[in-house]
């Protein structure tokens, strides 16, 4: 589901096609009907897609964001991809798989956006708390192996770059608790834990 930049232009068929979504959604009801409007918007929140830090409301991000892949080529770790297929209105358009690499919040996305759908943010922890929250975190004690008493972990909270903060340990077992109001939702205790007992849940995601 990700392409580069070298393969981008191969895809202009597909991009076109998404681009034809997004005017659908903006054109306004007058011409394509609210009813179209909601459906469209809707099967973008089916995708389920985390995007990069900074991203403005989804609405105005699918209007502003180009395609042109530079939040992707920026990013150190490769944790932002391109969305290559799915829903008309997501096409080529970032996000972030946690489970396959976190965003390691350096900020480097936000400040090569050319349109302002990635707002800029400073690489300062406590303006990069305030600012970014990429996602919801969700724990399942039902399958983390400190919960169920299989062994003890704690691979989540040293991933956490506020680990204390956002993710706790509890003795004696180190099961660990999330803070909602503390997570920026970078994904790395989503990357790190082998149970799958922790995911970022995207915004507009219903879904548990």
């Amino acid at each position: 589901m990700e392409i580069k930049r070298r393969d981008f232009l191969k895809k202009t068929g597909s991009l076109a096609l998404g681009a034809a979504g997004i005017s659908l959604l903006f054109l306004g009801k007058d011409v394509y009907g609210e009813e179209l409007k909601i459906r469209l918007l809707n099967s973008y929140y089916e995708s389920g897609l985390l995007r990069p830090p900074g991203a403005v409301e989804e609405n105005q991000f699918l209007s502003k964001c180009i395609r042109c892949l530079r939040c992707a080529e920026v990013c150190p770790v490769g944790a932002i991809k391109c969305a290559d297929t799915g829903s008309l209105l997501a096409l080529g358009t970032p996000f972030i798989v946690p489970k396959e690499r976190g965003c390691t919040l350096c900020m480097n996305c936000t400040r090569v956006c050319p349109t302002g759908a990635l707002e800029k943010i400073e690489d300062d922890q406590d303006v990069v708390r305030k600012k970014v929250k990429l996602g919801e975190i969700v724990l399942d004690e039902s399958i983390c192996s400190a919960h169920t008493g299989k062994r003890k972990c704690a691979a989540c909270f040293y991933a956490c770059p506020f680990s204390g903060k956002a993710i706790e340990i509890m003795p004696p077992d180190l099961k660990p608790k999330v803070n909602v109001n503390s997570c920026v939702g970078c994904g790395l205790c989503e990357e790190v834990c082998t149970q799958g007992a922790i995911r970022i849940k995207p915004h507009g995601l219903n879904k548990a």
